[in-house]
């Protein structure tokens, strides 16, 4: 019966950390209907999108840097764009976690998350 709970414990933390979660901070006034995570273009430079477009959000993703990667964070990030009619989103950064927080999560369980800072954009047509 212990070493059961312990495992299903052990696969909730398990869960909770492999999480990407990504905070939304809206730019824009405009309401826009929802679009297809698969079709938001990832753009790396703002010289890149093709005319003008409009910000609608700014997106924050974290996750600990063991259990995700680049690919979690911007699959996340897309989804909430989507959401808010996005069409592209524009990478600004990803932070990766220092050496200090990685050691420090490895001895004693703290947190050390992959950042990025993403801007959802709308190609205005």
């Amino acid at each position: 019966m212990k070493k059961t709970m312990y495992l299903i414990l052990m696969g909730c933390v398990f869960f909770v950390m492999s999480c990407v979660s990504t905070s939304v901070t809206r730019m824009s006034i405009n309401k826009y209907p929802a679009t297809d995570p698969e079709s938001i273009v990832v753009y790396l430079d703002e010289k890149d999108i093709p005319g003008e477009y409009e910000k609608i959000a700014l997106l924050h993703t974290k996750g600990n840097y063991q259990w995700t990667n680049e690919s979690d964070m911007m699959k996340d990030a897309k989804k909430k764009a989507a959401k808010l009619g996005a069409t592209g989103i524009l990478l600004e950064e990803i932070k990766e976690p220092g050496g200090t927080s990685k050691v420090l999560n490895s001895v004693f369980g703290m947190s050390a998350d992959r950042k990025s800072e993403i801007i959802a954009i709308r190609i205005k047509q």
